[in-house]
């Protein structure tokens, strides 16, 4: 037989061998070794998702800002795992976080411009009917909320989580080339950069395109400063200039995002603002100005991914 007289590289028996890269293993140590490889991303899978079950639980029981944006964060750091290790999207469990990611973004949303809101009620009778009518929209989401999460998040989808930990994960992360895979994230994010210096070159920053396309940036900025973030805490290695470097780019474009979530929900709700119309129109106005100025003033210094930045 070809294996006759071989060892285990590892333990030195003779039994089970399988040739590995012209070495000969033996199942046990393979076995072993795999789980080794596994572990790291099981145990942070393990500690989000009961951080995330943890703060789902105290907003649903009271609604709480702080929980609603603790759990926005997990889930989307767990969405992230779930996608640089190729989980499809139609993955059960994979699929349930992003159904419920997006409630929770929606309620995230309101809390934002409910802060915004109310250190201008003072001012403009607008923004106290929209305090109102926030507030409103926030009850009936949070209900939504108290009904839909424990469907989802019953006896059997723990159970799938389960399932999932100890038996499918590893199908994911062993094939894993983590380094290439974090050459072709950021490759894509390279892609939709350039794209975006290129609108605002052609059709300026304030172009329908080159909001849309920053907005594709921002997206994927934000991925990739949790992915960063995710790997030095399973590997313990330095991609701290990495996460600042993406952080600092998700939060520069996120005030963007913030504002054009609160001209939509102005218009959202102005037949519902008891307000006279020019007053509406005026507030909409200062959002419009506000924006175009934070477009214009975007800086998006270029990254290649060797990690050089150059200022555009």
């Amino acid at each position: 037989m070809e294996n006759q007289n071989q060892l285990c590289c590892i333990c030195d028996s003779e039994h089970s061998l399988i040739e590995v890269k012209e070495k000969w293993i033996c199942e046990d140590c393979l076995h072993a070794g795999n789980e080794k490889l596994v572990f790291p991303w099981k145990n942070v899978l393990e500690k989000l998702m009961k951080e995330y079950s943890e703060s789902c639980s105290k907003f649903i029981a009271s609604y709480d800002p702080r929980e609603i944006h603790k759990a926005k964060i997990v889930g989307k750091k767990i969405s992230t795992i779930f996608e640089f290790l190729g989980v499809p999207k139609k993955q059960s469990i994979f699929h349930a976080f992003r159904k419920m990611n997006q409630v929770l973004s929606k309620l995230r949303v309101l809390d934002v411009l409910l802060d915004e809101m109310l250190g201008q009620t003072e001012e403009k009778i607008v923004y106290n009917e929209m305090v109102r009518l926030i507030r409103k929209n926030q009850k009936k989401l949070h209900k939504l909320v108290t009904e839909e999460f424990p469907a989802i998040m019953n006896e059997s989808f723990f159970e799938k989580i389960e399932l999932f930990l100890h038996k499918e994960l590893k199908s994911y992360v062993l094939p894993l080339e983590r380094k290439t895979g974090l050459v072709e994230y950021e490759e894509r994010f390279i892609r939709l950069q350039e794209h975006y210096h290129q609108s605002a070159k052609e059709k300026g920053k304030t172009a329908l395109e080159t909001v849309e396309s920053i907005q594709s940036v921002r997206k994927i900025a934000k991925s990739l400063r949790y992915l960063f973030n995710i790997l030095n805490e399973i590997f313990g290695e330095n991609y701290q200039d990495k996460e600042t470097y993406y952080k600092s780019l998700q939060l520069q474009l996120s005030k963007i995002r913030d504002v054009e979530d609160w001209l939509q929900q102005i218009k959202k709700f102005q037949n519902k603002i008891d307000a006279p119309k020019k007053e509406i129109q005026n507030v909409k106005k200062e959002l419009k100005a506000r924006l175009k100025q934070l477009l214009e003033e975007v800086e998006l210094p270029e990254m290649s991914v060797d990690g050089t930045v150059e200022s555009h």
